[in-house]
This record gives structure tokens, sequence and C-alpha cells, in this order.
């Protein structure tokens, strides 16, 4: 089994050394492009200021989009 890697990720212009196996460093890359994406709009809108507070925010707003997912998931699995 190979041991996990140190990988660089970039999130709202910050630079963070992260240990990932290889297999799931895309995921990983995704997720962290998403997070920026996230923060960078709701530093843009200006409804958050300081980092700590954006990254509270998109960090709700994420888990309610996955919640809500699960949800949808959950409410089509009873149908079938």
């Amino acid at each position: 089994m190979k041991q996990p890697e140190t990988m660089t990720v970039h999130i709202l212009d910050k630079e963070y050394h992260l240990t990932c196996p290889e297999d799931k460093r895309l995921e990983l890359q995704q997720a962290a492009d998403y997070l920026d994406k996230m923060m960078r709009e709701i530093r843009a809108s200006g409804k958050a200021i300081g980092v700590e507070r954006i990254a509270v925010t998109a960090a709700l707003n994420i888990t309610y989009e996955l919640l809500e997912q699960k949800s949808k998931k959950g409410a089509q699995q009873k149908l079938l």
C-alpha cells in the first residue's frame, strides 16, 4: 500500500499542504477548488467580512447543499 503524499491546494489566496492518498488527489483538488469558488463568491457579495466568517458561511452553504441532496435521494428511494 502506498503511503499518502503531500499535495498543495490554494484556497482564498492561501496555500495549504495536505496529506492525501494518490488515488484521492483529484477529488481533494476538486473539493478545494469548489471551496475556493464558494469563498470567493461570499467575499465578493460583501455579506461576510473576514476569512473566518467567509469560511464558516461557505461550510454552512456546502453542508446545506449536501443535506438537501441526501434528502432528495432519500425521497427518491422511498418512491421506488
